[in-house]
């Protein structure tokens, strides 16, 4: 099990924004895409996702904290061995292999062009 960072993603051109919710404690088991924390600026606001399973270990914001891009989150214990991941599959390499049509097939984009036979 590895301990990784959670840290604040792009969010546009806001520096110092305000963490007003803080949705999960330090010992939560979550998910990938379970939200953490809800931020707002000016303009919005935002809750930041979980980019992994895992177990969160220590919580470094509160409410009323202001963040940036890149600043730690939290950390968080990964249920993953590093060696049991494997590399994501790519769907449209899939799909295009799987789906592959013989050369001899046309595809309906395709235009035929044929010269006349000349007498």
């Amino acid at each position: 099990m590895s301990l990784t960072e959670i840290k604040v993603p792009n969010i546009g051109d806001f520096k110092d924004v305000e963490v007003i919710e803080v949705l999960v404690k330090e010992g939560d088991e979550i998910k990938k895409n379970d939200p953490l924390i809800t931020i707002e600026s000016d303009k919005s606001s935002v809750e930041i996702p979980s980019t992994i399973d895992g177990k969160i270990i220590k919580l470094n914001c509160k409410i009323g904290d202001k963040v940036s891009e890149g600043d730690c989150i939290l950390s968080i214990e990964n249920n993953t061995k590093s060696n049991d991941t494997k590399p994501r599959e790519n769907w449209w390499t899939r799909d295009c292999i799987t789906n592959r049509r013989s050369t001899s097939a046309r595809r309906p984009w395709e235009t035929i062009t044929r010269s006349s036979p000349r007498v």
